[in-house]
């Protein structure tokens, strides 16, 4: 015990204080790395986009709307509409390709819109295609229930999803845009 207490007082007091110098340094460098981390998590809360895709019925008609319900914007790079073995590029290839032409309709009846490369703020909501009801609409509507639309969208800060069927994925990288699917 004696030889430890004299290897103590041997050291020199510069050291000690160098050594925990150091040692604090590193605890305030975890410190704010930790602290830099939280913060892009926080900032990462503060630009997520949420986009959702639906229809809405009411007596009048009904319309397919596209809603960002996240706290930031979002980028649409893509968005696709296919039944599984066709893809469209328009709303009117939809009603040529559904309805036949003895139940066309007048065009008074139909108001269209994309998103297709535009950006959706927070809560805003995006109506795409809305028909007021007639024989047509009706068939029109029952028809294309089992359409797909797919939206390629990122945030502000270059993280990635993809809505397909319904479900919402973050990806990795941006969806591989093919023009001839392109719907706007």
């Amino acid at each position: 015990m004696k030889k430890f207490w004299q290897r103590v007082r041997s050291i020199d007091s510069n050291s000690i204080i160098a050594v925990s110098a150091v040692i604090i340094s590193l605890c305030a460098l975890l410190v704010s790395l930790q602290e830099v981390r939280i913060m892009r998590e926080q900032q990462k809360a503060t630009m997520f986009p949420f986009i959702t895709v639906s229809r809405h019925y009411s007596d009048k008609g009904f319309k397919v709307i596209a809603r960002n319900s996240g706290t930031g914007l979002a980028r649409i790079n893509s968005v696709e509409v296919t039944n599984g073995t066709d893809y469209y590029t328009g709303w009117l290839d939809i009603v040529e390709a559904y309805l036949p032409d003895s139940l066309a309709f007048g065009y008074d009846l139909l108001r269209t819109n994309t998103i297709n490369e535009l950006m959706i703020t927070p809560n805003e909501n995006v109506e795409l295609f809305s028909v007021l009801w007639s024989p047509a609409t009706r068939l029109l509507e029952e028809r294309t229930r089992n359409l797909d639309i797919v939206v390629c969208y990122s945030s502000l800060l270059n993280d990635h999803w993809r809505l397909q069927e319904g479900v919402q994925r973050e990806i990795a990288e941006p969806c591989e845009r093919v023009e001839e699917r392109q719907f706007y």
